[in-house]
């Protein structure tokens, strides 16, 4: 599946737009002070219940990006 033109720059509008929200990027934050979901998911990655809490969290996360 080739994208067109239109969607590789909203693809990038979008990478530029998390780039933004993680500064610092978000595998430089401690895990400490990440979401406690998000911490489960970076602890447990196999735990399929985890990996849609991740899902989750980055479709709020776009979600609220397109709404701003």
């Amino acid at each position: 599946m080739s994208l067109t033109l239109k969607q590789k720059e909203d693809l990038q509008n979008v990478k530029k737009k998390l780039e933004e929200i993680f500064d610092p990027p978000i595998y430089e934050i401690p895990i400490e002070r990440l979401p406690e979901d998000l911490r489960y998911c970076l602890e447990y990655p196999n735990e399929w219940k985890y990996v849609q809490r991740i899902g989750l969290f980055f479709k709020k996360v776009v979600y609220l990006m397109i709404k701003s």
